[in-house]
């Protein structure tokens, strides 16, 4: 109970501090510049709301020189297990560069939230409507390519742990649709600051983000690119089972 309200306290005021202060200024930027600006905000409303519940993060890489060897302006699709409304905070907070995010059509709806999003060069995904899902992953596809780095969460919806066969083949079209870099990220505990569908959080939770090995689409052949969601999924996978210290 009391890091919901801390949660909520805090969540709330920050929004409406970056919102009065800053939100003119994105208006008036250039769109390239406001995304930018907007993520760098964005990142440290995360990081407040994660301090309020004092909840630690942890990143761990598995390529830390090919990680830090990447040119970002060309642009990262980092493809993440899911289990928790804090994966974004925690992903926000804990991944080095700015990133938005492809998320469902639904936190279109939540206040404040959703404009910062949109500010900050989200795209939010109409799975339930074909036509508008493909206009989605094509304006994802198009950031990504300006050098917007993109995370999505191809197990398509929130769910404790990761197993073979959970990433939908078809989350990858921004990926290969984008020709870029992608990067396997593996998050371990976010579920225990609010389990899937739960609408409570805990406090002094620690959080692992295992950021796997870059892998170069423009490096690969074709029949690698046809595998691609089955080598980032069994890295993700690998890594959830190399550093989850909890019994499953």
């Amino acid at each position: 109970m009391l890091g919901a309200i801390l949660v909520t306290v805090v969540g709330g005021l920050s929004f409406i501090y970056i919102t009065l202060i800053h939100l003119k200024k994105i208006d008036k930027l250039q769109e390239d510049d406001g995304i930018k600006f907007g993520r760098e905000k964005l990142k440290w409303l995360c990081n407040q709301i994660l301090k309020s519940i004092r909840a630690e993060v942890e990143v761990i890489y598995m390529d830390f020189d090919g990680f830090n060897n990447i040119d970002i302006n060309k642009g990262i699709v980092f493809v993440a297990n899911h289990s928790s409304n804090f994966d974004i905070p925690v992903l926000v907070s804990g991944i080095p560069i700015d990133i938005g995010f492809v998320a469902k059509k639904e936190m279109e709806s939540w206040p404040l939230y959703s404009r910062w999003m949109k500010k900050s060069g989200s795209v939010f995904l109409d799975r339930k409507n074909p036509r508008e899902g493909i206009k989605g992953i094509k304006k994802a596809v198009e950031l990504v390519k300006r050098g917007h780095s993109i995370v999505i969460f191809p197990q398509g919806g929130r769910k404790i742990g990761v197993e073979e066969g959970d990433f939908k083949k078809g989350s990858f079209k921004l990926a290969l649709d984008s020709r870029q870099i992608v990067v396997p990220v593996t998050i371990i505990g976010s579920d225990e600051i609010q389990r899937p569908l739960s609408k409570l959080e805990s406090y002094e939770k620690k959080v692992k983000i295992i950021i796997g090995t870059p892998v170069v689409l423009s490096c690969l052949t074709d029949l690698e690119l046809k595998s691609l969601h089955k080598n980032i999924e069994k890295q993700v996978i690998e890594n959830y089972e190399s550093f989850n210290s909890r019994k499953m």
